[in-house]
């Protein structure tokens, strides 16, 4: 029986990251094109172990206590683990914390490759947020943007970059952008968010040199100076995300054995015989099955101290909204699984600050990564062995996913999270906690861009909103003196700016663009199917 791996990336030490970014994403390629193993039932047993510690407040300070270690490997051992497993868990998460940042609190999550924080923004940084966003959210109940891709969902909208988006045909351009690309499937033709620009100092401190996309400059100014703080703040955790991408964690190391089967009974021998193979099935039933066994835990090539991102100018698309429950709406619905954007944005991660959230169940952020053109080839009868080696149910049912689960992050107030584009993600279904009053999720989401390339941003597109060039025109020489219907007339007879009507039936087709390539990305990456091959 044979396997294909993960195959790795080689480049010189001397690359620089920007080369180390693109030789893992080439311009073309789509971030979560998946990875190319299937996880073991052992490999599968040692990563839930692994999740479960690190779901648990505090377990890097516990990891050094005799006590709390002996309480996980009896854990470990109820849920199956070997010694050799729970050795390699263990000394797995020592390496695990020495990567976390003190001070910080900022460590990995249950999920590989996810960087979480519940202590990162101060709280002061957190009630200014919250008096700037309750400012956006005090408008007429008309003016208040309540929009889902499901419906059913009561989401309001403070700062929704999927409203006046690049759209290709029609938006102006101040200049072309630097660069462009081929971004090959799961890419708009149509449309694009469009980024505010971050320049970032040698000290890590951000400032945004753009506006950003439905937040007036102006009106908002304090609002700009808090997003960059927290801007400043989620830097060493998208740091350390792209540090593991450029580093991927690759499987377990794996001793395989070289027979699957261990028996006092001898194996039939004889091919000649016409009952061989019901001979042989019948033996494998009667027999123990070998699983393979993690070699002593190593160090991984990834190094310890992240990149850095200082001196760098970013881009990244920002969004804030609003979950809200209430008596009469008293449950979240969820989401359907999704990738953050399409090919052609570039978002290479993403980073949400849940930095209000009151009275709603226990809720997560899931997570979920594909294979990308794995195939098991078995030894002809030898099914079997597949089956119990990777926890198969039913091999013969087509609609078998290889998709992996990869866990999930509890939700909690005060979260900082950073994931890659590599996963796809899901907010599963919640509710009231206390249904007789209200509750909600209040959440400021960055979408970082792939720091090695550019896509066009605000600070190339000029803003479209036709409200805010009507503030403007109403305040100059000549248009302010004219009547609300000639200003009206005015507006309904150009192209440029757009409409808030327009806007919104815009947002709707932009929707069911990123609703395709979800469906695109579903059925080539997310959701291929087992197939075997002798």
């Amino acid at each position: 029986m044979s396997y294909h791996r993960r195959s790795s990336v080689s480049l010189p030490q001397s690359a620089t990251l920007d080369e180390r970014i693109l030789g893992l994403h080439p311009p073309g390629a789509m971030y979560n094109s998946g990875v190319e193993y299937y996880n073991t039932v052992v490999e599968q047993r040692m990563r839930r172990v692994s999740s479960a510690i690190r779901a648990r407040s505090g377990w890097i300070e516990a990891l050094g206590d005799a006590d709390t270690r002996a309480g996980w490997a009896k854990e470990a051992k109820e849920q199956g683990l070997t010694d050799l497993e729970l050795c390699y868990v263990l000394d797995e998460l020592a390496y695990y914390a020495s990567l976390s940042q003190s001070g910080s609190n900022i460590r990995l999550s249950a999920v590989d490759g996810v960087w979480i924080s519940d202590s990162l923004v101060d709280l002061e940084t957190t009630d200014r947020l919250k008096d700037y966003a309750a400012i956006l959210e005090r408008v007429p109940s008309f003016q208040k943007d309540y929009w889902h891709p499901n419906p059913k969902n009561r989401v309001l909208n403070l700062i929704d970059p999927s409203l006046y988006p690049l759209v290709y045909s029609r938006s102006k351009l101040l200049r072309q952008p630097s660069t462009s690309a081929s971004y090959g499937s799961c890419a708009s033709k149509d449309f694009s968010w469009l980024p505010a620009e971050f320049s970032v100092d040698c000290n890590g401190a951000a400032e945004i040199t753009s506006y950003i996309n439905n937040l007036h400059p102006v009106k908002h100014a304090a609002l700009y100076l808090v997003i960059a703080s927290i801007f400043s703040k989620y830097l060493p955790l998208l740091e350390q995300v792209v540090t593991d991408l450029v580093h991927p964690r690759g499987d377990r190391p794996m001793d395989w054995p070289s027979c699957y089967y261990k028996s006092d009974v001898p194996k039939p021998l004889s091919i000649d015989n016409d009952d061989y193979h019901e001979a042989v099935e019948e033996w494998k039933k009667s027999a123990e099955f070998v699983y393979p066994q993690p070699k002593p835990f190593a160090a991984l090539e990834r190094p310890i101290t992240p990149y850095t991102l200082h001196g760098r100018k970013l881009q990244a698309v920002v969004k804030m909204s609003n979950i809200e429950l209430t008596p009469n709406s008293p449950r979240y619905r969820g989401d359907d699984w999704s990738v953050a954007a399409q090919a052609n944005e570039r978002i290479i991660a993403t980073g949400v600050y849940y930095y209000d959230v009151s009275n709603i169940s226990q809720c997560s952020l899931q997570l979920r990564e594909p294979l990308s053109g794995f195939m098991f080839q078995v030894e002809q009868f030898d099914l079997q062995s597949v089956i119990k080696l990777y926890g198969i149910n039913d091999p013969h049912n087509d609609g078998l996913l290889l998709t992996q689960m990869y866990g999930n992050v509890d939700i909690k107030d005060g979260l900082c999270v950073v994931y890659p584009s590599i996963y796809q993600h899901q907010m599963p279904e919640f509710k009231l906690a206390n249904s007789s009053k209200p509750g909600h999720c209040k959440m400021l989401t960055f979408y970082f861009v792939d720091p090695a390339t550019r896509v066009p941003s605000t600070a190339i597109v000029p803003p479209q909103q036709q409200e805010w060039w009507f503030e403007d025109a109403l305040a100059s020489e000549p248009f302010r003196n004219l009547p609300h219907l000639v200003l009206d007339g005015i507006a309904n007879t150009v192209d440029f700016p757009i409409s808030l009507g327009e806007a919104k039936r815009i947002r709707k087709e932009m929707a069911a663009d990123l609703g395709k390539c979800n469906e695109e990305a579903a059925f080539e990456t997310f959701e291929p199917h087992f197939f075997f091959s002798s």
